[in-house]
């Protein structure tokens, strides 16, 4: 099984940020959430990808990008290699092409985790468990 991590947030100065979608634009169940309260800006959920499924990564700094690729192929041999082909990019909220509607969220995601400060969660995946209370 192929699993990528959503992660992310942003640290004053900069942003980062990784968001995984199923080949529909929709949310996905994440494998493992880390609870961590050290886990800042890092991997906050595990997500198992397949073909089709869409990648968004962003970056935020003096400009914002935001680039959505899709999965084209993944082998499982000695070692897990996922292929990703660019979809669409965003500079500055100027997309190259017109965004697929089913998109849409995927991309506000992305944007809002670039501008979370210090971010320790989530943000495009459903739970398989509640958090743990203290």
């Amino acid at each position: 099984m192929a699993a990528l991590w959503e992660s992310g947030g942003n640290d004053g100065q900069r942003g980062v940020a990784r968001l995984i979608a199923k080949a529909d634009g929709s949310m996905p169940v994440s494998l493992f959430i880390n609870y961590k309260e050290d886990n800042i800006n890092g991997n906050q959920a595990l997500v198992a990808v397949h073909k089709n499924f869409f990648v968004a990564d962003g970056e935020q700094g003096e400009n914002q990008i935001v680039t959505i690729y899709r999965i084209k192929e993944i082998s499982i041999e000695k070692e897990i290699k996922i292929v990703l082909s660019k979809f669409n990019r965003c500079f500055n909220g100027q997309w190259e092409e017109p965004l697929v509607h089913n998109l849409r969220f995927l991309a506000d995601a992305v944007k809002q985790k670039l501008s979370a400060l210090d971010c320790r969660q989530p943000y495009y995946v459903f739970a398989p468990y509640p958090p743990r209370r203290k």
